[in-house]
């Protein structure tokens, strides 16, 4: 899971991530945008498997993208 505030999917400016420790089942990733009005009522959970497909950009920021470039030329 990773929590994200208003704005992450609808490319609104810059993104500020933040790792925090966590449950097993939470990545601990936060990301926020300018969008946040640090009411963390206001933040919502996403898969992190749903929010990777939605948002590509972010594969950087996670140190996805020679994993899944490798991943994808594998299973071809």
């Amino acid at each position: 899971m990773v929590v994200i505030s208003d704005g992450i999917y609808e490319n609104n400016g810059p993104v500020e991530g933040v790792r925090y420790p966590s449950p097993e089942h939470m990545s601990g990733w936060w990301l926020t945008t300018e969008l946040y009005n640090g009411d963390i009522k206001t933040l919502k959970n996403s898969s992190f498997q749903v929010h990777i497909r939605v948002a590509t950009r972010f594969l950087n920021i996670y140190g996805l993208t020679v994993w899944l470039s490798i991943s994808a030329w594998w299973g071809q």
